[in-house]
């Protein structure tokens, strides 16, 4: 992920890492003041909300879970056909999706309890349709299913609505945290359509929203589902996807009212949209942080001290403010504060303090004049950001010569620079921080067996929360302290939207807002 997870995806790099970013830690708030606003403009019950994305950029249109394709903006329609099992909220708890209840007796058990309600062609939503949709799931060609998911071994239907899935790995805990969050492999089809074989045109699920029609390269139409198990929830009469190009066709398509919603706002839009009189931004921290990564085999980097100079020379708010049209969070960590192992009293290891970033740079050797080489990928913010870093470091005497590329994971590792504008969040730290070979995000080969063990300690859901606590909290002090990245800022998730458009709450990295909860005002 350098510069934009977008950025990965678009090349096939890290695919399937690229792709766990958008369909599982990615999940982010925002405060809606759209219950607000209920009060003083009615829901309009009858609005089609049209929401313009890619639909065929991402390698295609897909409604089957057990025949996807690489594209996370599938989940934006999958999710409403099929539902999930567990809803994201403002907090990480999460609330009942299909499943009314979950447990996980033990670090390898996960057990569900299911609500009683139908598929849309009647068809009851029992056990034994979820148990036969991921068996089918597990017995596909699909090439990215999740290892948790491959750790099912075997699955006991207690009777219809209880259902215990028996896992080879300690992962239960990934599944009510995350996998049970998305329908991208885990949506539950009709067993009488997938019997059919006809899914992937007509699919048939238990979610809030219904299949209606689909027009190859042009629209995706959904309608209301009224025999959902909250119907209530369900606030628009049907959601349309329109084919837009990301970026500027996108941003052309909402300020000429040919959509009402788009997702992935660049940075460089947001004054754009706020000075449309009909349009706004919701804007989030989502879970990467844009960052510097150092080349610790670099003249100029290979003492720490040089290294930790640069965590003092960062005016992040600054960058922020510039860059970012101050949408984003400053930080000094790797988690951001979407993580629930944020940790905010480590924000005070470092600070922005110039005069001790001189010091430290000549303790280190570092002569003022010094060329440090710098490696940028063309797409916003990070160009901006680099030419604000370039400015922050020659008011300290040095001098910044940044080289733009199109092909960050292949110039990174050829021109290995001293400095390369990237991002990452946690599903990414293995190759920033303990890469099995040098990557995109660690250039010059940056190893710490400590860290390496520490981000496996992470991932172990047989430790306690205390345990992971510990263990998030010294893998981060580690590398504040060693400096190899440099943090900067959270990356914000923005969506825009016209002014009718309310119920944003939570937003999604690549993929744009959740359309759950969303409604239209008259």
């Amino acid at each position: 992920m350098v510069g934009d997870v977008r950025f990965w995806i678009r090349r096939g790099i890290a695919a399937t890492a690229a792709l766990a970013v958008a369909l599982a830690v990615s999940t982010v708030t925002v405060t809606s003041s759209g219950a607000a606003v209920a009060n003083k403009a009615k829901i309009d019950k009858s609005a089609v909300l049209r929401v313009g994305l890619p639909l065929t950029g991402q390698r295609g249109v897909f409604f089957d879970p057990s025949n996807s394709v690489l594209n996370p903006q599938a989940r934006l329609w999958v999710d409403l056909i099929y539902d999930t099992m567990i809803h994201d909220t403002l907090d990480p708890k999460g609330a009942p999706g299909l499943a009314s209840k979950w447990a996980t007796p033990d670090p390898q058990t996960v057990q569900l309890t299911f609500q009683d309600t139908k598929f849309t062609d009647g068809e009851p939503f029992t056990s034994a349709a979820v148990k036969a949709a991921w068996e089918r799931l597990l017995s596909s060609s699909v090439t990215t299913i999740p290892d948790e998911i491959k750790a099912i071994t075997s699955m006991d239907v207690v009777d219809d609505h209880n259902l215990t899935v028996h896992l080879g790995k300690p992962l239960a805990k990934q599944w009510t945290d995350v996998t049970l969050r998305n329908s991208f492999w885990l949506g539950v089809p009709s067993p009488k359509a997938a019997q059919a074989g006809n899914l992937n045109s007509k699919p048939v699920g238990a979610g809030p929203y219904m299949f209606d029609s689909y027009q190859e390269g042009q629209t995706i139409t959904l309608k209301r589902n009224p025999g959902y198990f909250n119907p209530k929830s369900v606030k628009l009469a049907g959601i349309q996807f329109i084919e837009e190009g990301a970026g500027a066709p996108s941003l052309a398509a909402l300020q000429g009212g040919t959509v009402d919603l788009i997702g992935n706002l660049d940075t460089d839009a947001i004054d754009t949209v706020k000075s449309s009189g009909n349009l706004t931004v919701s804007s989030a921290p989502g879970t990467q942080v844009f960052d510097l990564s150092l080349c610790v085999t670099d003249p100029v980097f290979q003492n720490k001290k040089a290294r930790q100079a640069m965590q003092y020379a960062i005016d992040r708010k600054g960058l922020n403010d510039a860059a970012m049209a101050g949408q984003g969070t400053p930080t000094i960590l790797p988690l951001s504060p979407a993580h629930p192992f944020y940790n905010k009293s480590l924000e005070k290891t470092y600070s922005y303090n110039p005069k001790k970033a001189k010091a430290l740079f000549k303790e280190a050797g570092v002569k003022p004049g010094a060329k440090i080489t710098a490696l940028v990928a063309t797409n916003p913010p990070q160009p901006a950001m680099a030419e604000i870093v370039q400015s922050q470091l020659k008011a300290l005497g040095y001098n910044v010569e940044i080289t733009s590329s199109t092909n960050i994971p292949v110039d990174s590792l050829r021109l290995k620079p001293a400095i390369d504008f990237v991002g990452m969040d946690p599903t990414l730290f293995i190759f920033a921080f303990a890469p099995p070979a040098p990557t995109a995000l660690n250039a010059c080969g940056w190893k710490n067996d400590q860290v390496a063990s520490l981000l496996e300690a992470t991932k172990d859901a047989s430790k306690s929360e205390g345990e992971i606590k510990a263990a998030w909290d010294k893998l981060q002090k580690i590398v504040l302290d060693e400096s190899p990245v440099v943090f900067t800022v959270v990356a914000p998730l923005l969506a825009a939207e016209t002014k009718k458009v309310k119920g944003i709450d939570v937003i999604y990295s690549i993929i744009g807002p959740s359309l759950r909860n969303i409604y239209m005002v008259k």
